[in-house]
């Protein structure tokens, strides 16, 4: 298989005039189906007008609605169409399994302590499987919270509040990491709460850049330095900026290195029915996919979470 990166490339090419030609046909089904309703709602209108005014202000009316309602029904099989095979597609070139409801459970994040406290959950378009001999699985993640609120007349309700919507990464190495390392955004206030309740302590690392946009603690300051290498931390600014994430969290720990990209919006979302489908209009589905198979990349060349690397040996205040 050619590098993922180029595959990703060559296959929205290769998709996007056969996905084009489906979105004419939707399209011309609607601007069909559009004056069909017309005259059927006025042949309807005519045979309840015994010798009076015609109601067009009623015609035209219902006529606005029920081309509303066509129009959003049509829109919306397109798009989900278009997506599935979209994606699909993407996923088959990559050797990877798409599926719309997701792969992995919410709760196999858990551990890695990157993502909030949620009573419910939501999981969308996922893909999994292994690149360039690298065990992978992404996918959309909605997390929502049950909480109080106060009303003017002194009563209590309770709304549930959305405190993560973004994607969710899982990438596996081919060792164990002893200790637990996480990246955060710049936040004093979340920094001082893990540092001063739990195992975790900062690191200094030597990207001034970086740690200007991110806090990096561990429960080993010399392993947290082996996997956080320069080549990585260029990586993974570059992949926040790509899949336009309000913030990113990474944990390293186990077997496993974990992502939590903040979005707020959705992804992997493809056109409209109306907008020719071009590989530009695909550019964002395209760059978000590119973006974690980036990280992987970077992952597979960093020497200590990459290819068997030995582990370093920790000093005796670390190992206690």
């Amino acid at each position: 298989m050619a590098e993922p990166l180029q595959t990703v490339t060559d296959q929205t090419a290769a998709l996007c005039t056969a996905l084009e030609a489906k979105r004419q046909r939707y399209w011309r089904l609607f601007l069909m189906g559009a004056p069909m309703s017309f005259a059927f709602i006025c042949a309807i209108a005519a045979t309840k007008t015994d010798h009076g005014v015609f109601p067009w202000p009623v015609v035209l009316v219902l006529t606005l609605v029920v081309v509303t309602i066509g129009f959003q029904i049509a829109n919306g099989i397109y798009r989900a169409a278009t997506k599935k095979a979209f994606l699909g597609g993407i996923a088959e070139a990559l050797g990877l399994e798409y599926q719309k409801n997701g792969v992995f459970p919410v709760r196999d994040m858990e551990r890695h302590k990157i993502i909030p406290p949620h009573d419910t959950f939501r999981i969308e378009d996922g893909f999994q499987g292994t690149i360039n001999g690298v065990p992978v699985a992404f996918e959309e993640i909605i997390l929502s919270d049950h909480v109080q609120h106060d009303r003017a007349d002194g009563t209590r309700e309770k709304r549930e509040e959305m405190v993560f919507w973004g994607l969710a990464i899982r990438i596996g190495i081919g060792k164990t990491l002893e200790a637990h390392t996480v990246v955060l955004p710049r936040n004093a206030a979340m920094t001082f709460f893990r540092t001063a309740f739990s195992a975790f302590e900062r690191v200094k690392l030597v990207s001034p850049k970086f740690e200007d946009m991110f806090d990096v603690m561990s429960t080993s300051q010399l392993e947290a330095r082996y996997v956080l290498d320069p080549a990585f931390m260029e990586r993974f600014m570059e992949a926040g900026k790509l899949l336009g994430s309000k913030w990113m969290e990474a944990s390293f720990t186990g077997n496993e290195i974990a992502f939590a990209v903040q979005r707020y919006k959705p992804m992997f979302e493809i056109g409209w029915i109306w907008k020719p489908l071009t590989e530009k209009s695909l550019e964002g589905v395209t760059n978000e996919i590119k973006a974690v198979l980036a990280l992987i990349e970077v992952l597979q060349l960093n020497p200590y979470t990459g290819l068997g690397a030995a582990l370093p040996l920790r000093k005796p205040a670390e190992a206690e």
